[in-house]
């Protein structure tokens, strides 16, 4: 019975110590800018487009569900395409209105080397800042 005790208590302890680096690994964002960020620094390192679900609001999760399965590639690919064309991405004014969020953000064009603009809105759900959709042009 001791022996089965002592393997239990090390499963346990490595189940926890497990679950503790998953959760230090992928803090909650605290603030929308940093939901934003965050959702940018998955995308590309994205192999698939479930990678972000995380990161999207509940729309945004329905609507990766209802892509076709033969787009789903496609279309990550496409997002990653437009969102490494931008460096030096930084948000520089964030407007908090209760569970909802209005980002202004700027980036470098890594073609022309101009500034692009962009709004991003993000959405609080469940206590967690969620990306919901990002416009880049002369805002």
């Amino acid at each position: 019975m001791t022996t089965i005790r002592r393997f239990a208590s090390a499963v346990l302890v490595a189940l926890l110590t497990l679950h503790a680096a998953a959760t230090d690994a992928q803090p909650a964002p605290k603030t929308p800018a940093e939901a934003y960020l965050g959702y940018r620094a998955a995308l590309l390192k994205a192999k698939s487009l479930d990678d972000l679900r995380p990161w999207f609001s509940k729309d945004g999760v329905a609507q990766l569900g209802s892509l076709p399965a033969d787009q789903k590639g496609m279309m990550l690919e496409m997002i990653k395409d437009m969102s490494s064309a931008l460096t030096n991405v930084k948000v520089v004014g964030e407007d908090i209105k209760g569970d909802t969020a209005t980002l202004r953000v700027e980036g470098t064009d890594i073609g022309d080397k101009s500034t692009k603009k962009a709004r991003v809105d993000i959405v609080r759900e469940g206590g967690t800042w969620k990306f919901v959709k990002e416009s880049w042009g002369g805002q």
